[in-house]
């Protein structure tokens, strides 16, 4: 998991670093998914508009309402990535006698032990992933496409 989200997470960076190559907004050294997005908030740049919820600001916030729509696959992609990056944690749920067999939680920072149930996601984990990287690659090329970077992804 740790790879799978270090990855995906990954491509989003390249696509703010892209941006910033374009819209020369600081030195790429600078750059963070969230230096860019704020940038181009500030500028109102209809950019903002291929990026999605790629320019959600995940720390301090709750998963949103639609946790299985676009916004809410991504925000809980970041959420995941810090968490298996930085804290070395892979939160799963893994059930026995009852389905499915493994998912997902709605929100991983939930340190609770046991987790509540109504933070166990009800989706496969491997449909959840895949709903994700596409969610991801949706909005990473799309941006592309603005930015005239045709055929990367």
């Amino acid at each position: 998991m740790q790879e799978f989200f270090f990855h995906l997470v990954g491509a989003i960076e390249i696509v703010a670093h892209l941006v910033n190559e374009q819209r020369a907004f600081m030195d790429n050294s600078e750059v963070t998914v969230r230096s860019v997005c704020t940038r181009l908030e500030e500028k109102g740049d209809e950019i903002l508009n291929a990026l999605g919820g790629l320019c959600q600001q995940v720390k301090g916030k709750d998963v949103p309402a639609d946790r299985y729509g676009e916004s809410g696959l991504i925000f809980r992609a970041f959420v995941y990535r810090h968490l298996v990056s930085h804290s070395h944690m892979s939160r799963l749920v893994l059930r026995v006698g009852a389905g499915p067999p493994a998912s997902l939680l709605i929100d991983p920072r939930d340190g609770r032990n046991p987790v509540p149930v109504e933070n166990h996601s009800m989706r496969p984990v491997r449909e959840e992933l895949e709903a994700m990287l596409a969610a991801v690659t949706r909005r990473c090329g799309e941006t592309l496409v603005v930015l005239g970077h045709h055929g990367i992804l």
